[in-house]
Protein backbone atom coordinates (compact mmCIF):
# COMPACT_ATOMS: atom_id res chain seq x y z
CA UNK A 1 0.00 0.00 0.00
CA UNK A 2 1.53 2.95 -0.64
CA UNK A 3 2.25 5.81 1.77
CA UNK A 4 -0.01 8.26 1.68
CA UNK A 5 -3.20 5.24 1.19
CA UNK A 6 -2.00 4.42 4.65
CA UNK A 7 -1.78 8.44 5.95
CA UNK A 8 -5.15 8.83 4.08
CA UNK A 9 -6.76 5.65 6.02
CA UNK A 10 -4.99 6.13 9.17
CA UNK A 11 -6.34 9.88 9.19
CA UNK A 12 -9.87 8.88 7.99
CA UNK A 13 -9.87 7.03 11.40
CA UNK A 14 -8.66 9.80 13.26
CA UNK A 15 -10.60 12.58 12.34
CA UNK A 16 -12.86 12.61 14.58
CA UNK A 17 -10.02 13.46 16.72
CA UNK A 18 -8.61 16.44 14.75
CA UNK A 19 -4.98 14.32 14.66
CA UNK A 20 -4.90 14.84 10.99
CA UNK A 21 -4.73 18.77 10.53
CA UNK A 22 -1.23 20.38 11.65
CA UNK A 23 -1.90 22.89 14.42
CA UNK A 24 -0.46 25.56 12.39
CA UNK A 25 -1.28 25.56 8.77
CA UNK A 26 -2.21 28.16 5.69
CA UNK A 27 -3.88 26.53 3.13
CA UNK A 28 -3.97 28.43 -0.21
CA UNK A 29 -1.91 31.66 -1.40
CA UNK A 30 -2.55 34.99 -1.38
CA UNK A 31 -1.07 36.98 -4.88
CA UNK A 32 0.87 34.16 -5.21
CA UNK A 33 2.36 33.96 -2.55
CA UNK A 34 2.28 31.41 0.40
CA UNK A 35 2.84 30.70 4.27
CA UNK A 36 4.72 27.76 5.35
CA UNK A 37 3.60 28.71 9.43
CA UNK A 38 7.07 28.21 12.09
CA UNK A 39 5.37 30.07 15.05
CA UNK A 40 1.90 31.15 15.80
CA UNK A 41 1.60 33.46 18.99
CA UNK A 42 -1.62 35.43 20.20
CA UNK A 43 -1.28 39.00 21.92
CA UNK A 44 -4.41 40.45 23.81
CA UNK A 45 -4.98 44.31 24.25
CA UNK A 46 -5.95 46.07 27.42
CA UNK A 47 -9.14 47.45 24.92
CA UNK A 48 -10.02 43.78 24.36
CA UNK A 49 -9.05 42.51 20.55
CA UNK A 50 -6.53 39.81 20.72
CA UNK A 51 -4.31 39.55 17.32
CA UNK A 52 -3.15 36.18 16.54
CA UNK A 53 0.04 36.08 14.30
CA UNK A 54 1.10 33.24 11.93
CA UNK A 55 4.47 33.58 10.49
CA UNK A 56 7.25 31.65 8.68
CA UNK A 57 9.76 33.49 11.37
CA UNK A 58 10.82 32.29 14.75
CA UNK A 59 11.00 34.55 18.01
CA UNK A 60 8.03 36.91 17.02
CA UNK A 61 7.07 37.39 20.41
CA UNK A 62 10.67 38.82 21.77
CA UNK A 63 10.83 40.98 18.81
CA UNK A 64 7.54 42.48 19.37
CA UNK A 65 8.59 42.70 22.88
CA UNK A 66 12.05 44.68 22.15
CA UNK A 67 9.80 46.77 19.34
CA UNK A 68 12.10 45.23 16.54
CA UNK A 69 9.94 45.37 13.66
CA UNK A 70 12.93 44.66 10.86
CA UNK A 71 11.22 41.71 9.16
CA UNK A 72 13.25 41.02 6.58
CA UNK A 73 12.01 38.32 3.70
CA UNK A 74 9.13 37.11 5.57
CA UNK A 75 5.47 36.62 6.02
CA UNK A 76 2.83 36.96 8.52
CA UNK A 77 -0.60 36.39 8.25
CA UNK A 78 -2.49 38.47 11.44
CA UNK A 79 -5.90 37.80 12.47
CA UNK A 80 -7.31 40.48 14.73
CA UNK A 81 -10.66 39.23 16.96
CA UNK A 82 -12.38 41.90 18.65
CA UNK A 83 -15.53 40.74 20.88
CA UNK A 84 -19.31 41.74 21.07
CA UNK A 85 -19.97 45.88 22.01
CA UNK A 86 -21.70 45.43 25.19
CA UNK A 87 -18.72 42.98 26.23
CA UNK A 88 -15.70 43.47 24.22
CA UNK A 89 -13.57 40.89 25.55
CA UNK A 90 -12.70 38.16 23.33
CA UNK A 91 -13.76 34.02 23.73
CA UNK A 92 -14.50 31.47 21.80
CA UNK A 93 -16.87 32.01 18.83
CA UNK A 94 -16.99 32.82 15.62
CA UNK A 95 -16.08 36.12 14.17
CA UNK A 96 -17.41 37.27 10.80
CA UNK A 97 -14.56 38.83 9.13
CA UNK A 98 -15.38 42.86 7.56
CA UNK A 99 -18.71 42.62 9.47
CA UNK A 100 -20.63 45.97 10.16
CA UNK A 101 -21.11 44.75 13.57
CA UNK A 102 -19.38 43.07 16.73
CA UNK A 103 -17.71 40.54 17.32
CA UNK A 104 -16.13 40.53 13.98
CA UNK A 105 -12.23 39.67 12.46
CA UNK A 106 -9.90 40.99 10.22
CA UNK A 107 -7.34 39.58 8.36
CA UNK A 108 -4.10 41.06 7.06
CA UNK A 109 -1.51 39.55 4.87
CA UNK A 110 1.91 40.62 4.63
CA UNK A 111 4.64 39.90 3.16
CA UNK A 112 8.18 41.45 2.59
CA UNK A 113 11.75 40.33 0.49
CA UNK A 114 15.00 40.53 1.77
CA UNK A 115 15.40 44.20 1.60
CA UNK A 116 12.01 44.88 3.13
CA UNK A 117 10.32 45.98 0.25
CA UNK A 118 6.80 45.16 0.66
CA UNK A 119 5.96 41.73 -1.73
CA UNK A 120 1.88 41.36 -0.70
CA UNK A 121 0.53 44.60 1.18
CA UNK A 122 -3.13 45.55 1.45
CA UNK A 123 -5.46 46.02 -0.71
CA UNK A 124 -4.19 42.79 -1.83
CA UNK A 125 -3.44 41.09 1.54
CA UNK A 126 -6.43 42.38 3.28
CA UNK A 127 -9.62 39.89 4.05
CA UNK A 128 -12.68 41.02 2.88
CA UNK A 129 -14.54 38.19 3.62
CA UNK A 130 -15.10 34.67 5.37
CA UNK A 131 -15.08 34.19 9.00
CA UNK A 132 -12.67 33.00 11.94
CA UNK A 133 -13.45 30.56 14.63
CA UNK A 134 -11.86 30.47 18.12
CA UNK A 135 -12.50 27.21 19.59
CA UNK A 136 -10.25 27.84 23.43
CA UNK A 137 -8.67 31.05 23.95
CA UNK A 138 -6.35 30.86 27.74
CA UNK A 139 -4.92 34.58 27.44
CA UNK A 140 -2.60 33.89 30.58
CA UNK A 141 1.28 32.66 30.76
CA UNK A 142 1.65 29.06 29.10
CA UNK A 143 -1.91 29.44 27.37
CA UNK A 144 -3.16 29.01 23.93
CA UNK A 145 -5.83 30.39 21.27
CA UNK A 146 -6.80 27.40 18.71
CA UNK A 147 -9.28 27.82 16.12
CA UNK A 148 -9.52 27.37 12.59
CA UNK A 149 -10.04 30.55 9.52
CA UNK A 150 -11.35 30.46 5.93
CA UNK A 151 -10.77 34.02 4.51
CA UNK A 152 -11.54 35.56 1.14
CA UNK A 153 -8.38 37.79 0.49
CA UNK A 154 -7.40 40.60 -1.59
CA UNK A 155 -9.37 42.35 -4.71
CA UNK A 156 -7.88 39.11 -6.02
CA UNK A 157 -10.19 37.36 -4.14
CA UNK A 158 -7.95 34.93 -3.12
CA UNK A 159 -9.34 32.06 -0.31
CA UNK A 160 -7.53 31.26 1.89
CA UNK A 161 -7.97 29.05 5.27
CA UNK A 162 -6.27 26.90 7.87
CA UNK A 163 -5.42 26.07 11.35
CA UNK A 164 -3.99 27.55 14.60
CA UNK A 165 -2.97 26.52 17.85
CA UNK A 166 -0.66 30.03 19.08
CA UNK A 167 0.90 30.24 21.96
CA UNK A 168 0.21 33.50 24.37
CA UNK A 169 2.30 35.97 24.27
CA UNK A 170 2.30 38.58 26.93
CA UNK A 171 2.97 42.06 25.76
CA UNK A 172 0.23 44.89 24.99
CA UNK A 173 1.02 46.84 22.01
CA UNK A 174 -1.24 47.29 18.73
CA UNK A 175 -0.56 45.02 15.66
CA UNK A 176 2.91 44.78 14.25
CA UNK A 177 3.72 46.52 10.46
CA UNK A 178 6.30 45.30 8.54
CA UNK A 179 8.83 47.98 7.21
Amino acid sequence: MMTWMKTAFVCSLLAPLAACNPPNEVRGQVDGQSLAVREAIFRKTSAGPIYIHLTDTTNLCQRLGAADLEFLNTTVLTLTLIGPDEDPQVRAGTYPVASTTRPLADGLFIKSDSTGNLVVEPPKGTALGGQVVLDTIDARAGGVAEGSFELNVGVQSDRVSGNFRAVFCDIDQQAPSLR
